[in-house]
């Protein structure tokens, strides 16, 4: 159980369940046919277990209290499948070190990288993107957001709402030296208009703030479905150009992406050969551990919701104040309008430098060098020729196991125990051991 908890071949309890009555029924099995010495009693435990095909609640608090050094009980990381097959070793060694496309290789033939001291040359030339998308305004009221009612005994309690399910898709870019590029809002729309734009989108006015490391510089894209197409991301590279050109940033630069289709358009390529940015795609179904932004963008959600919130606040006060009687948030609605407003409020607070430089490093990438050595292996795949240490013993108990088939106390239970015991002292001796 111990080494089947790491990622997909964890069990639960069900699974506990099923292998205890499978112990308990062979236990008894062979009481009824041998007897004698090899009789073992089932304690009044172990017969309720049988009689209710599985153990009782207690007992598994007595066993993850027992084994709690050793083994705990958690809820696991929903991973797509698809993903999850790409949680290898040998994918992250791929990603990095392929050659001729792994990201090291890549960096030394544009001049981003040193070839004989492996180390970065300059961290403004290596940069990250990634799209995200976010309601408008779905499922923000939550927890303890939402005040408790009161109902007759019994029965449930229903909380009309007003929401906007309508998805906006942000496109963040950031690089090796912690800088935020400018804001690209990309919106479900056929014509873009004056009137859908806040005053608050002043803040957005087109200068290099290095010193805070981030740029105003911003956009806002329309198509039919709000996602990143080939036209939407070609204005994006027209506006990080010029973002580049006036940080004086050398080209070419990198810049890591998943492969998404829009990457592809020919227009988009073009543009990119010429402006001297390189776009380098990690495999499919690998950015969840091996893209920067991805370590972070759960953040940018969390800091929309909170601020939808508390936008919903403000303007329930406004209401009933102007109405004369109570508001609730949960009458308060947001438009596209207001999505902006609060777009504007957290987009250079969102992610700290902190958190920039935090994100590469998750993902092994640092701004002198990379590993991997850091990367999240909590969901890997590994096969048994994989696994560190696999061969190395590491508890008494995995080769000094009390013998089977002898009465414990016996001549013959010593004579088998000392010669496990030898057995385990000549394996010690075949591995090396650190002197730490």
């Amino acid at each position: 159980m111990e080494e089947s908890s790491e990622g997909s071949k964890s069990v639960d309890r069900e699974q506990i369940s099923a292998k205890v009555v499978e112990i308990l029924k062979a236990r008894q099995a062979r009481n009824k046919s041998t007897g004698g010495v090899k009789y073992e009693k089932l304690s009044i435990a172990a017969k309720h277990c049988l009689s209710n095909n599985g153990p009782s609640r207690k007992f598994f608090q007595y066993f993850f209290g027992y084994y709690s050094d050793r083994i705990s009980e958690k809820k696991p990381v929903a991973v797509e499948k698809k993903r999850l097959a790409q949680y290898t070793e040998e994918t992250v060694s791929e990603h990095f070190f392929a050659k001729g496309s792994g990201l090291e290789d890549t960096l030394v033939t544009h001049g981003i990288m040193d070839p004989s001291t492996k180390k970065t040359t300059d961290p403004k030339r290596l940069l990250n993107r990634d799209e995200t998308p976010q309601f408008i305004d779905f499922n923000t009221l939550k927890g303890n957001n939402i005040r408790k009612r009161v109902a007759g005994k019994g029965k449930s309690t229903i909380l009309p709402k007003k929401e906007n399910r309508e998805c906006v898709t942000v496109d963040i870019v950031m690089d090796l030296s912690e800088f935020l590029y400018g804001a690209h809002l990309m919106l479900n729309r056929e014509v873009l208009t004056e009137g859908i734009a806040p005053d608050e989108i002043a803040v957005f006015d087109s200068k290099i703030q290095e010193h805070q490391k981030y740029s105003t510089f911003g956009i806002v894209t329309i198509n039919e479905s709000g996602c990143q197409i080939g036209t939407t991301l070609l204005q994006r590279y027209h506006m990080l150009d010029q973002e580049l050109t006036a940080r004086g940033v050398e080209r070419p630069v990198v810049e890591m992406m998943d492969n998404h289709d829009s990457r592809y358009d020919e227009a988009v390529m073009a543009f990119c050969a010429e402006k001297g940015i390189i776009q380098w795609s990690e495999k499919a179904n690998t950015s969840g551990k091996l893209q920067a932004l991805d370590q972070v963008n759960r953040k940018f959600h969390q800091e929309i919701e909170k601020a939808t919130r508390e936008f919903k606040l403000l303007r329930s006060a406004q209401l009933t104040t102007e109405m004369g009687h109570k508001v609730d948030t949960s009458d308060v609605s947001v438009s596209t309008t207001d999505f902006i407003r609060i777009f504007c409020s957290i987009w250079f607070s969102w992610c700290t430098i902190t958190d920039r430089i935090t994100a590469f490093r998750r993902v092994d990438i640092f701004q002198t060098q990379f590993g991997p050595d850091q990367i999240d292996r909590n969901n890997f795949i590994y096969t048994p020729e994989q696994t560190v240490g696999a061969d190395a013993p590491e508890r008494v108990e995995d080769f000094a196991a009390s013998p089977q088939g002898v009465r414990k106390g016996s001549s013959e239970y010593y004579k088998r125990k000392f010669e496990a015991m030898q057995g385990l002292a000549i394996r010690w001796q075949e591995y090396e051991t650190s002197p730490t």
